[in-house]
């Protein structure tokens, strides 16, 4: 996929989250698949915990699924979640730099 392609259908994907949550799960679903790919895992750095003994000790945090992450998204579209692009910038090769804004409730 081009970078070109995937902007289109990541700012499709966020235009989703408008808060109205008109979408069928399978149009949500289909947005979804546009922009992540069938292998994603997402590895959050190790949690940094402080020991019974003061020392500040890494704390292994195990990764996350496309589908827990697909699970979370739908959570989030569901309960009317807003998402604002705050921008989308190409930053190398193969490589970008995305900004967005979550809302949740009233702003």
């Amino acid at each position: 996929m081009s970078s070109y392609q995937f902007e289109l259908a990541f700012r499709q994907y966020i235009a989703a989250f408008d808060g109205t949550n008109d979408l069928s799960p399978a149009e949500f679903k289909s947005l979804f698949d546009n922009v992540h790919h069938k292998d994603l895992n997402y590895l959050p750095k190790d949690e940094k915990v402080i020991g019974g003994d003061g020392m500040m000790h890494l704390k292994a945090v195990t990764p996350v699924t496309r589908e827990e992450i697909y699970q979370l998204h739908s959570k989030h579209y569901a309960s009317g979640q807003k998402v604002t692009l705050i921008h989308f910038r190409k930053i190398g090769l193969d490589c970008v730099d995305i900004k967005v804004r979550l809302v949740n409730g009233k702003e």
